[in-house]
């Protein structure tokens, strides 16, 4: 979202007697929460009580987590919450309450909220947790949710929400609001708004997020090894929905010994001077198989790399990898294969390798030979192009379309991660299947034009392949410009 300050500021009704007071803050970027009482009436006090008549200050708080504010004796009038969001648009969740019994919507953590690491392996990571003394205190079922990431530790569940979805404000239930002429008016607004937040939004892909009953463990699988990973785990209210964070932990995945690889399991080679910018590795395949598969793509560094497979000193394939190969070797016998993989240009360099017997195990789609995304000159029009490319071998795939009207994005796609940098603006204009029968396609070849451009500007257009339950690949990037002029034809159509 747009960097903006935002203040948000709620009134609560009069009370008629000093009640408990509890106030839950959620919240996913850094904030100011003030909290006062305002214009007491004295008319409105119970008998005995004194109440002062003007603004006090009641609390503050500067941070980023889940906060409570409890008063036990507070005075009868009119309360207000203030908050001031730094550096980004946000959303709220309050809860208030004046019924002692009730004034924790949330789970209570227990003497030791920290997570704990039982048993790290190569791509798997077994985590844990002491139960929430809510079930046990109270007589409430309490459920758990984890989630892993290779960036952070979160702080409240609906920060790993926005991540996952994007950072989308919510619709506000029908009985919100004071009763303001204006707040309909207002709500309009920000429905236009969620609208437009949503064409921009950006999620991060590679958040594991699960949500596991009751349990107090789970097993993180096929993790990348050798990779840093973050592990959260929220306690949450099944009535309500409202959760409080553990404190997190993170590890290491360990990496495999002696360059070895083993089946389904995505190895990252570095190609480093030290070992004159190659890698050596070896796979045992212990039964003959019908097809040996591989999937091998170029990370880091530009130029192509070279992939060679061998048995007792017999080369049995060899090619050069670009960006992302998937390939194969038939009736492939029992033994241990050696693979080489170098790179044609003297630099540091990252490799993703993966090895299977079965290909329904390959977590990414089957990109064709030719990555390329064509332009059609003769169909461009001044708000519009037409797009084609190369269909993946699996029908069962999705393709995103992506735009963008800075031009300095046009370059060669050489992370193995999602492209997140700060400043990068891109806009998603569809997602969908094009399967055999598509009006859109001929053959392996699938067409879609994308309309809204403006006349005389430049873009950059990328797609992106997903499989089924599986990771996503990326086409090359393509630059295209429409015409400066409509022709009134065009313009009426």
């Amino acid at each position: 979202m747009a960097a903006k300050e935002l203040t948000i500021c709620g009134g609560f009704s009069a009370l008629t007697r000093p009640e408990l007071y509890s106030y839950v803050i959620s919240i996913e970027v850094m904030y100011v929460l003030s909290v006062f009482s305002i214009d007491i009436q004295q008319n409105d006090i119970a008998s005995g009580d004194v109440a002062p008549s003007y603004s006090v200050l009641q609390a503050t708080y500067f941070g980023q987590e889940q906060r409570t504010y409890t008063n036990l004796n507070s005075y009868a009038g009119l309360y207000m919450l203030e908050m001031d969001s730094h550096g980004n648009d946000t959303s709220v969740k309050i809860f208030v309450s004046t019924k002692p019994g009730v004034h924790f919507p949330h789970p209570l953590l227990p003497s030791n909220p920290r997570v704990g690491i039982l048993k790290v392996r190569r791509n798997r990571v077994l985590i844990t947790w002491m139960i929430s003394p809510t079930e046990s205190q109270h007589n409430q079922v309490v459920e758990y949710c984890v989630s892993a990431n290779p960036r952070k530790s979160y702080k409240t569940q609906c920060e790993v929400d926005s991540d996952i979805n994007g950072d989308i404000p919510p619709t506000p239930p029908p009985w919100a609001g004071f009763g303001f002429w204006w707040e309909k008016l207002a709500r309009k607004k920000l429905l236009m708004k969620v609208r437009g937040i949503k064409k921009s939004v950006t999620v991060l892909e590679d958040i594991i997020y699960e949500c596991v009953g009751r349990k107090t463990w789970h097993m993180f699988r096929d993790l990348q090894e050798g990779t840093t990973y973050f592990f959260d785990v929220f306690s949450v209210n099944p009535v309500n929905n409202a959760s409080i964070a553990y404190l997190g932990a993170s590890t290491t995945t360990k990496v495999s010994k002696s360059g070895r690889i083993r089946d389904h399991s995505l190895t990252t080679l570095k190609l480093e001077e030290s070992d004159d910018f190659s890698s050596v590795s070896s796979y045992t395949l212990r039964q003959k198989t019908p097809v040996l598969y591989f999937f091998i793509r170029s990370c880091m560094g530009p130029g192509p790399v070279e992939f060679e497979v061998s048995l007792n000193r017999n080369v049995l394939l060899n090619t050069r990898v670009m960006s992302t190969e998937t390939l194969s070797i038939n009736d492939a016998p029992n033994g241990t294969y050696t693979f080489t993989v170098s790179s044609l240009v003297r630099q540091t360099r990252e490799v993703q390798l993966f090895v299977s017997r079965r290909y329904w195990k390959f977590p990414f789609p089957d990109l064709p030979k030719d990555k390329r995304i064509l332009v059609f000159d003769s169909l461009t029009t001044c708000d519009s192009v037409m797009l084609a490319w190369r269909a993946s071998s699996d029908d069962k795939v999705r393709y995103c379309i992506y735009q963008s009207n800075d031009t300095r994005n046009l370059m060669p796609l050489f992370s193995c991660e999602p492209k997140y940098e700060h400043g990068y603006n891109r806009e998603e204009v569809m997602c969908r299947r094009y399967n055999r029968y598509s009006r859109h396609r001929i053959q392996d070849l699938i067409m879609q034009k994308v309309r809204g451009l403006k006349p005389g500007n430049s873009y950059v257009f990328e797609v992106h392949v997903t499989k089924a339950r599986g990771d996503t690949l990326p086409y090359e990037q393509v630059l295209a410009t429409t015409r400066k002029h409509c022709t009134s034809y065009r313009r009426n159509r």
